[in-house]
């Protein structure tokens, strides 16, 4: 059985499979993760999975009932349970949002030293090494792949392989099996920077329109940061181009 890569026209072009299949992987980390929604990735709301905590946890969302309004509200999971192992107040959705506004607004406003330091980023992202590694192993793999249908061959002609060929054949599978491996880790690798080139390319087109946000947008929330660390009494915004902003609460 052989593999063909690139056979036939894609349905959709490769910068937008690269970018689903690693928030699949990031749904699956985060479901595989302790307790975190039983076990199930929950994408609710913009802000899931996306706060972190100095404890560790992941803050959630709740709704707090002031008279009649109801006001949304995130709290750290282990505060919520336990609150002698973590001291983290919730925080009024408004205020991330706000907190938010003014970090990106400040990230605009700084932006060419940004898409300086962004272009500079992209170009040593994937590296000549991590091809020619992966063109290694994947030509061992073709070769031992050839070898091995080879011998197939050659015993189902004769009616029963050798010892000697059986030997081999087994030896073969396992040798394969670590290639397989070890190509895999690589490929993903490789993937897994395209997709933060991708994300650079992004944001450095975002940037470059200069445009200062007056109210809190979904979309480049989540072009934008990577997640959101909770301090005492301040909030980071990681940005997915790996800078880092905060703002006090």
């Amino acid at each position: 059985m052989y593999h063909v890569e690139n056979s036939h026209p894609p349905i959709v072009d490769r910068e937008t499979f690269d970018k689903v299949q690693a928030e699949l992987k990031r749904r699956d980390d985060l479901a595989a993760d302790g307790d975190k929604a039983a076990g199930k990735f929950s994408s609710r709301h913009i802000f899931s999975t996306m706060i972190r905590c100095v404890c560790g946890d992941t803050f959630r969302r709740y709704m707090y009932y002031y008279k009649t309004d109801k006001v949304p509200m995130w709290i750290c999971r282990t505060h919520e349970l336990r609150k002698e192992k973590c001291a983290a107040k919730a925080i009024r959705e408004s205020k991330i949002e706000d907190a938010f506004l003014r970090a990106i607004n400040a990230v605009v406003c700084d932006r060419d030293a940004i898409i300086e330091e962004i272009i500079e980023t992209a170009g040593k992202i994937i590296t000549d090494a991590d091809q020619t590694a992966h063109d290694a192993k994947k030509a061992e793999l073709d070769m031992l792949r050839e070898e091995m249908l080879e011998l197939t061959k050659a015993y189902q002609s004769e009616g029963r392989p050798t010892e000697a060929q059986r030997e081999r054949v087994l030896k073969l599978m396992a040798e394969i099996e670590q290639l397989m491996a070890e190509t895999k880790f690589i490929t993903d690798l490789i993937n897994s920077k395209k997709l933060a080139k991708h994300r650079l390319a992004d944001i450095k087109a975002a940037l470059e329109s200069g445009k200062l946000l007056d109210e809190f947008d979904d979309a480049v929330f989540k072009q934008m940061i990577k997640e959101i660390v909770v301090y005492s009494g301040e909030l980071e915004f990681v940005f997915n181009c790996g800078i880092k902003r905060r703002d006090r609460l």
